[in-house]
């Protein structure tokens, strides 16, 4: 049995998937095999990956007889398949660009003697696919580990992607992400949070995430952001006590935010109606809202030029002015900014 299985999503990936799985073989951490899943892809990926079969025994590939059509989905069919069997898992996109230590370091981070972790988490860019630029470095100054119970905000505001992360098998193997678009990775993330007992953090961008155009999250409409929207409701219905005012922060930085911010950039969404929704639903689907310690000044201006970001969004969306307010913010070339 490996350490770790990697196991990487891929679609039409004729341009990057060889170069994905390229950098895996130079890891400087080798106890790990590969299952790729292919979404029934229209390229020549399958044949590549075909390829790599025959000189990389690691490798497993399942091939899906019709297009899924959502990343989670592709993810769960590698779940289900019982063919991910390392003491961890990492999640990639075939176009994932990743660090040569970037597997060393967060075994590392799991297998601590002193504090062993379930899960670890690196830092990781944003980088544009077609000129290269770096764009941001997110998740840096964390704490360099979490104990349960995790109190406080601090995971709040912990990236829910699942590809910066290393996670111990056993926490997640019956897990699975919901059908939805965009933000499938959050319902997952969070419930993988609930049952870790260590929490690990390396600043280090050991992955760097590739922005394209015509992305999903550049392509996201007003059904994706609504499926999303219904999703975290569900899971703050849910909630124990002790996480509910947690999930009111994440709706707000995800449904209030991240989401808002992409109705900004998609000229098909009607920003002024998504923004009113939103304000709506917060008051209606969330009863920890009003008054949440976690959403207060005191505890938003540590967290900087983010922390004032979100305080600032809060009194637009109680004033009605979020959507002129984000309409400026691209006008200025904000919107990049203070993307979450």
């Amino acid at each position: 049995m490996p350490a770790i299985s990697v196991i990487v999503s891929n679609h039409n990936g004729h341009d990057h998937i060889a170069t994905c799985l390229e950098q895996l073989a130079a890891q400087s951490f080798q106890d790990f095999d590969i299952l790729v899943v292919d979404d029934a892809s229209t390229d020549d990926s399958v044949d590549i990956l075909r390829e790599w079969q025959q000189r990389e025994p690691r490798l497993r590939l399942i091939v899906n007889e019709r297009n899924l059509g959502l990343p989670g989905l592709t993810r769960n069919v590698a779940l289900d398949s019982g063919l991910a069997c390392g003491d961890a898992i990492l999640f990639l996109d075939g176009d994932d660009v990743i660090e040569p230590t970037m597997l060393e370091s967060l075994w590392v981070l799991l297998q601590d003697p002193g504090a062993p972790a379930d899960i670890a988490i690196c830092g990781y860019d944003r980088v544009d696919r077609v000129t290269g630029k770096r764009i941001a470095v997110e998740m840096q100054g964390f704490p360099a580990l979490l104990e349960a119970p995790f109190e406080g905000d601090a995971l709040c505001y912990a990236n829910s992607a699942v590809w910066n992360k290393l996670w111990r098998r056993d926490i997640i193997e019956d897990l699975r992400f919901p059908a939805i678009r965009v933000g499938e990775e959050l319902p997952f993330s969070w419930a993988a949070y609930q049952r870790a007992q260590h929490i690990a953090f390396t600043p280090q961008a050991l992955i760097h995430y590739q922005v394209a155009a015509g992305s999903v999250i550049a392509s996201t409409t007003r059904d994706d952001m609504d499926a999303l929207a219904n999703e975290l409701a569900r899971l703050h219905a849910s909630a124990n006590a002790a996480t509910r005012d947690q999930l009111a922060v994440l709706a707000f930085l995800h449904l209030g935010l991240s989401m808002a911010l992409r109705a900004a950039d998609n000229p098909q969404v009607d920003l002024v109606a998504y923004c009113a929704d939103t304000a709506r639903r917060f008051e209606r689907e969330y009863d920890s809202f009003k008054g949440n310690p976690l959403l207060s000044w005191r505890v938003l201006r540590r967290r900087g030029f983010k922390g004032c970001a979100i305080w600032l969004a809060l009194r637009a969306y109680h004033l009605g002015l979020m959507a002129p307010l984000l309409r400026v913010a691209r006008a200025v070339g904000l919107l990049g900014r203070i993307w979450w």
